[in-house]
């Protein structure tokens, strides 16, 4: 078990997903947690479709688990980088409203 009885809440932004039990994988949550990740946000190594990340969002079975999925982000823009830092609009967007998403939520918990 990697249980650990001081960690209260956690946010889960651009996720692994662990494909081969995701129901074992995710019995032992029962925190409150943020997922966050986005419609284009696959592997940068090609492993797994974007929808994949949500799979631990839709096996952990603890309440108050809360899933923040962008329609057109991608897996860099959640590491901030972006070759020669030529952000988009719509990647700073992305990057305040995830801030201000995970912000709130560690107010709250």
């Amino acid at each position: 078990s990697f249980k650990d009885s001081r960690i209260k809440c956690a946010i889960a932004i651009s996720q692994h997903a662990v494909l081969n039990t995701p129901h074992e994988a995710y019995d032992e949550i029962n925190i409150p947690m943020l997922h966050i990740t986005g419609k284009l946000d696959d592997s940068p190594f090609g492993f797994f479709d974007p929808i994949e990340r949500r799979l631990p969002y839709d096996n952990i079975k603890a309440a108050n688990q809360y899933l923040l999925i962008f329609e057109h982000a991608d897996h860099m823009v959640f590491a901030a980088q972006r070759r020669g830092n030529k952000f988009s609009a719509h990647d700073v967007n992305v990057m305040k409203i995830t801030c201000a998403a995970s912000l709130e939520f560690l107010k709250k918990y």
